[in-house]
């Protein structure tokens, strides 16, 4: 249980799920490269893989525009991507600092606390998936 929370208050947490008429493998596509982003991610104006440490792991610079009085905010994420054993593709996002990709005045550095995607394979239909989204941020003030 959460004991303080006026400091939890300034997290933020999403989580949306839904059946979708698609095979999971056509959903991953999504996210596999930069290329598509703004299909999923409408905020993202900039994008930029820093380093590629595996076949299934980078490290990825994100920056999303001002709104209205707020600055304008990016983040550093290591994202990696799976497929467990069920068939279920999953990509697990989580903050980190890199070098290429420094804090700077311009931006409010988010932190994705941890960001996750599953495309759950319908087993009685594999035209269609149960997709999960589940987003904890840090938006690092105004």
């Amino acid at each position: 249980s959460i004991v303080d929370f006026e400091k939890a208050e300034k997290f933020a947490c999403v989580m949306a799920k839904g059946t979708v008429s698609v095979p999971a493998s056509e959903i991953f596509k999504l996210f596999l490269g930069n290329e598509r982003v703004r299909e999923h991610n409408e905020n993202c104006v900039d994008i930029k893989d820093l380093e590629s440490i595996s076949e299934d792991t980078k490290v990825t610079w994100n920056r999303s525009p001002q709104f209205g009085p707020f600055k304008a905010r990016d983040f550093v994420t290591v994202v990696n991507y799976r497929q467990l054993t069920d068939g279920t593709l999953a990509v697990i996002n989580r903050p980190v600092n890199h070098p290429l990709a420094p804090k700077n005045e311009k931006f409010v550095r988010v932190e994705i606390l941890v960001a996750l995607k599953m495309m759950i394979p319908n087993k009685n239909d594999p035209s269609k998936v149960e997709f999960v989204s589940v987003t904890h941020i840090n938006p690092g003030g105004q």
